[in-house]
């Protein structure tokens, strides 16, 4: 199986960040706190108002500022707080994350620059009795004698900045949900389970493999390490079919020996 370029795992983390720009869009203009009142009052919150309708003929929607009712009550000034910290990082979370899907556009212009190299070959493979062969007469086709496409290293640091601003947005996203789980709205029977809320925790779902597929196109210590162990252990089976393949022509080349002394 062929290994995934930093560029198609780049596209998907770029997708995956328009994503969460869309969740967190409708986590800041959505309610957070719902409840019912009977079978003809619903009332909700959401990060700038207050909504109460009306299911009887001739009601009229009504909805108030949340700014304009903090000073109502030691209660209501708390939650304005709480409120404006959610405000602050829904927006910066679509912030980071906007700046996060342009750098990683910018990367996919330096990754379209790509050169082709090959890995170093020994023209000639010295065998048991001293002498030399050809390498392509050991081994017809040697298996290190591949191309391979590797990325403008440029692309790189537009990855790892893609990466790291994809985990402020992770660290917005983990403090908006634990204010907004703290956040206690004056009144009995609300319920935090409105559409914003649900939003910035959908918005979670697509970061945490969005910032993964950055790190893994940016090349990163980690998936580096693992990726060096994969290509050593290529690279030393390579080289144990070459022994093999050059100890099976010696031998070759010895018993046509004994037979024309024979002869």
């Amino acid at each position: 199986m062929l290994p995934l370029r930093p560029t198609v795992i780049a596209k998907c983390a770029g997708a995956l960040n328009s994503l969460t720009i869309l969740m967190l869009i409708i986590s800041v203009s959505s309610p957070w706190w719902t409840r019912t009142k009977g079978d003809t009052e619903e009332q909700t919150v959401g990060l700038w108002t207050e909504d109460r309708d009306d299911d009887w003929p001739g009601a009229v929607r009504m909805t108030a500022d949340i700014d304009d009712q903090c000073d109502h009550s030691e209660e209501y000034n708390t939650m304005c707080k709480k409120v404006s910290a959610l405000r602050a990082f829904c927006i910066l979370g679509i912030i980071v994350t906007f700046l996060s899907m342009c750098a990683t556009i910018v990367s996919l212009g330096f990754s379209s620059r790509v050169v082709r190299i090959r890995r170093p070959v020994s023209s000639e493979l010295t065998t048991s009795d001293g002498s030399t062969k050809p390498v392509d007469e050991v081994v017809p086709n040697p298996r290190d004698d591949r191309g391979q496409v590797v990325d403008d290293d440029s692309s790189q640091n537009f990855y790892r900045a893609g990466a790291g601003l994809v985990a402020l947005c992770l660290l917005f996203s983990v403090l908006g949900l634990i204010i907004g789980a703290i956040t206690e709205v004056p009144g009995s029977g609300w319920s935090l389970a409105g559409p914003g809320f649900v939003c910035l925790a959908v918005s979670l779902v697509f970061s945490i493999p969005s910032f993964v597929a950055l790190l893994m196109a940016s090349d990163d210590v980690v998936f580096h390490f693992f990726a060096t162990e994969t290509d050593s252990a290529k690279l030393n089976r390579d080289v144990r079919e070459r022994e093999f393949h050059t100890r099976h022509d010696d031998r070759n080349v010895s018993d046509n020996r004994c037979v024309r002394d024979r002869d």
